[in-house]
């Protein structure tokens, strides 16, 4: 993907330099409301719960208030804790 976005976020998670554009705490609000309208209307997300999820722990350790790409360092410390041996960047 060669988007700016995902050139922007991609350098942000590399760099991890999360200056805010996008917090966290408000994507995991968005993705709830996405999640909430799904189960209302009977349809099935794959890959959404996961990102929830995700947002969340990010949250938890502490990234709310930085920018959405900090998510990132929720699948960094799940990666060290299962002793995977190839380190997300």
């Amino acid at each position: 993907m060669n988007t700016p976005y995902a050139q922007t976020k991609g350098a942000m998670m590399l760099e991890r330099r999360y200056d805010t554009s996008f917090s966290l705490e408000l994507a995991a609000k968005d993705a709830r409301l996405v999640l909430d309208a799904a189960r209302e209307a009977g349809v099935e997300l794959a890959l959404a719960p996961a990102i929830a999820e995700r947002f969340e722990e990010a949250i938890d350790a502490g990234h709310g208030e930085d920018d959405m790409a900090a998510a990132v360092e929720a699948t960094r410390a799940a990666q060290r804790g299962s002793g995977a041996t190839k380190p997300v960047s």
